[in-house]
């Protein structure tokens, strides 16, 4: 096992040494892995089995509009699930607009522009 800082919370700060996480680890089997090596993922809503689940993430700002069209850097296959969090204002008065989020991007309101704020999103 190789020890990493998996970079996605606070808690590695408080922390002596670094989260231990698997590295480098074979799976196999035709129930968990298809042939190009992608892990079998639960869809949500759906509850079908597929293969090649996609966690994004990153930091950005609103627009001069208090809005932005945040565009994935990969698009999923459908709408992933989408989190925000505020990193200007104790608030977390951000919002993620209602049937907004598709399979490329998603629509993030807030009360001020250039609010900075950091957000994940998880699908197939």
């Amino acid at each position: 096992m190789t020890n990493m800082k998996d970079g996605l919370g606070f808690e590695e700060v408080n922390q002596a040494t670094a989260t231990p996480v698997v590295n480098a680890t074979v799976v196999s089997g035709a129930d968990i892995v298809n042939a190009e090596g992608e892990l079998q993922s639960v869809s949500i809503g759906s509850a079908t089995a597929t293969y090649g689940a996609k966690i994004q993430a990153g930091s950005t700002a609103l627009g001069a509009g208090s809005n932005l069209w945040l565009e994935f850097p990969v698009a999923y296959s459908a709408a992933p699930i989408v989190v925000v969090t505020d990193m200007t204002t104790a608030e977390q008065a951000l919002l993620v607009e209602a049937g907004s989020i598709n399979a490329g991007s998603a629509y993030i309101e807030g009360p001020t522009a250039s609010d900075e704020f950091s957000w994940i999103a998880v699908g197939i």
